[in-house]
């Protein structure tokens, strides 16, 4: 072997072993997260079904005591829960087919164009009194008042 063959023999090792020493910190990291992530995840686990037993607990003390309770009594929370559950879906379909506003709607909005053909819209609730107006026209279009944008 001659001797620059040897150098770079000798240089792979060299990189060989930095690798597999980097390779191993690599490993050790993943091994530690890992680690790390089952313990979490372990202890979330545990406070999840800590909660669902208390959540369960808590129902059956509920049914224990409900049915501790006369007949008519039971049936007439029976009712009072079909009445709520119907009561909820008649107020979900009135509030589906309630009409949103004109300003929500975007329909009431007073169409600008400015001097350079850019397009503004300001919802017409905005300007209930002429000084409101005015001030957002301005602000909006630039320092002249209306008035003397008007064609």
């Amino acid at each position: 072997m001659n001797h620059r063959t040897e150098q770079d023999y000798s240089a792979s090792k060299v990189r060989d072993g930095e690798h597999r020493a980097a390779i191993r910190e690599v490993q050790s990291a993943v091994g530690t997260t890992a680690t790390e992530t089952e313990s979490g995840l372990q202890a979330i686990s545990n406070k999840i079904n800590s909660s669902i037993l208390g959540l369960k607990t808590i129902v059956d003390q509920i049914q224990d005591f409900v049915d501790t309770l006369p007949q008519g009594v039971r049936n007439r929370l029976q009712e009072i829960t079909e009445a709520n559950g119907r009561t909820y879906q008649i107020l979900l379909q009135i509030q589906q087919h309630i009409s949103s506003s004109p300003t929500s709607l975007h329909e009431s909005d007073i169409k600008f164009t400015n001097a350079l053909g850019e397009h503004r819209s300001l919802p017409y609730e905005f300007f209930c009194q002429w000084e409101q107006y005015v001030q957002r026209v301005v602000l909006v279009s630039g320092s002249c008042a209306p008035e003397d944008r008007i064609e």
